[in-house]
């Protein structure tokens, strides 16, 4: 990413196969950085998921002026779930915040955490445009939410309706 950088204030120019070997390097490098907290076992209690989540969503909405709020019982710090259970979960937030902000449109959100028996419930709700309902197009971001969910047993429920926002509900069993 670094040399990409120097390599186009050298040439004195944009060089577009410089731009995109760094928009490359960095994901790459934010992918790595994800996996390696994940399989941190310090970051085994649900606190630090929490803490993680809530960093990325006003990172990635606070930048798109998108307002939102962020609520979770407090009775969840506690909880300490397996390492593929703890990155799936976030990479399923983290995917799903994503794609809110480059297709929603949205102006507000609603992110909450609850405990109800023995199950983790995530939803979240925008008031953007929502997805069209069409299985030829769903995009690999909700393929990939779907993936997650089922690799750790979890429930995954996407709610939209044309120009009416997008529900995202994920039950986690503990």
């Amino acid at each position: 990413s670094i040399y990409s950088e120097v390599a186009k204030q050298q040439a004195g120019k944009e060089i577009p196969s410089l731009d995109l070997i760094g928009q490359n390097s960095r994901k790459i490098i934010e992918s790595m950085s994800d996996i390696v907290w994940t399989i941190n076992p310090e970051n085994d209690s649900f606190e630090k998921i929490i803490d993680r989540m809530r960093s990325l969503a006003y990172q990635l909405l606070k930048a798109k002026k998108i307002e939102y709020t962020f609520e979770v019982a407090e009775k969840l710090d506690s909880i300490e779930l397996p390492m593929q259970v703890r990155k799936n979960f976030y990479l399923i937030f983290k995917e799903a915040i994503n794609n809110l902000v480059k297709y929603s449109q949205a102006t507000r959100v609603l992110i909450s955490l609850e405990e109800k028996g023995k199950n983790i419930i995530l939803k979240i709700r925008d008031n953007g445009v929502g997805i069209p309902v069409n299985p030829e197009t769903k995009g690999n971001g909700q393929m990939n939410m779907s993936r997650r969910a089922e690799e750790i047993d979890a429930e995954l429920n996407i709610v939209s309706a044309n120009g009416d926002g997008t529900e995202i509900e994920l039950m986690v069993r503990t």
